[in-house]
């Protein structure tokens, strides 16, 4: 639907839309990662949900991991 209305790709990649996918702690939960690169200020909201989903980060001093689980869409800090 993208290819036929710019809108919709516009709307798709939206921060506003990826916003809702993320947990309202989200930001609490990068800031106490040990991994630089958690520290790094993603592009965009879109970039941060699939960073979250390939590759949880580590937090609480390595003790325990965040990440998103597309599957069941939710967060699981393990």
């Amino acid at each position: 639907m993208s290819v036929v209305s710019p809108e919709f790709l516009s709307a798709a990649e939206s921060d506003a839309l990826w916003q809702t996918f993320l947990p309202d702690d989200y930001q609490e939960m990068i800031g106490g990662s040990s991994e630089s690169s958690a520290r790094l200020d993603f592009s965009s909201k879109k970039e941060l949900f699939f960073r979250l989903c390939n590759s949880p980060l580590l937090i609480d001093g390595g003790k325990k991991s965040f990440g998103w689980t597309k599957k069941a869409g939710r967060n699981v800090t393990c």
